[in-house]
């Protein structure tokens, strides 16, 4: 039988549960359970009793803890990320993750990007952790093939657009980061590094014109492409003015969107010196 002390903080009979009470914790950044704050054993008392597939992030290093529902979630990477820092656990997948956490864990405030909930856990000298539901299995998330390695960041309001044109790039090899506002989208561009930027021009709070405005003049010679429905000439020259190379009707082809970033590739082994 484990020590008493374990079964409290780590309660139940799920498989996560059982390997969180034999692992050897002085091997983690968490160290012995015994020492560890109040907010972090509630935060993991919540995250073992859901029913649903949680993640819990902890500290700066954004150190890993999850339920038995997220098993799915990180496919081969379960067990042995359990206990370990972001980086060690997620590997390829860092890049799109990482700006979404630094910025709840920097301005404590919950954030939504992908369908992932992302909520900031209050400690007594700032935010402590993250707790994040809705992230989708790891084999669905995007990773640059040995072939193509270009990072494209899309910015699109509805969920749902966003989503399949996101998947679809993905499944050309593509590394896709998604933003639903503007900034969000110009706080994931400074860490995620995108060589194209997706906008749709009717976002809310900022407006795509106006976005892409801001990312050229902080970024250079980003490849930037404005989407929209209406593909009038007023709007392909309203593209033009905020310094986009081109305008693109909605819905998309994502052959004919793979075409045309086939086409600019060289274009886009310059885009990354301006970050």
């Amino acid at each position: 039988m484990p020590p008493p002390d374990l079964v409290h903080v780590f309660p139940g009979d799920t498989e996560v549960s059982r390997r969180l009470r034999a692992l050897d914790w002085s091997t983690t950044p968490f160290g012995p359970p015994d020492r560890w704050t109040p907010p972090l054993r509630t935060a993991t008392a919540m995250c073992l009793a859901s029913a649903q597939p949680m993640l819990l992030w902890w500290g700066p290093r954004f150190v890993l803890l999850y339920n038995d529902a997220s098993i799915n979630v990180l496919g081969d990477r379960h067990p042995t990320v359990l206990g370990r820092s972001g980086i060690e656990a997620w590997g390829d997948y860092w890049n799109c993750l990482e700006p979404v956490l630094s910025h709840v864990h920097g301005q404590g405030v919950t954030v939504t990007v992908d369908g992932c909930s992302f909520v900031p856990i209050l400690g007594e000298q700032g935010i402590d952790g993250i707790l994040a539901s809705g992230l989708p299995p790891v084999d669905a998330l995007p990773v640059p093939n040995s072939e193509r390695r270009q990072r494209i960041l899309i910015v699109d309001d509805d969920d749902e657009v966003g989503r399949s044109l996101k998947n679809g790039l993905a499944r050309h090899g593509y590394c896709v980061a998604l933003a639903h506002d503007a900034p969000m989208a110009l706080y994931i561009a400074r860490e995620f590094r995108p060589e194209v930027v997706l906008v749709d021009v009717g976002l809310p709070i900022v407006d795509g014109f106006e976005l892409s405005r801001r990312l050229r003049n902080r970024y250079g010679h980003l490849v930037l492409v404005t989407m929209t429905e209406d593909v009038s000439e007023t709007e392909r020259s309203r593209s033009l003015a905020a310094g986009c190379l081109t305008h693109l009707a909605k819905p998309h082809a994502i052959d004919e969107l793979d075409r045309l970033l086939d086409a600019l590739e060289p274009s886009l082994a310059r885009s990354t010196k301006d970050f």
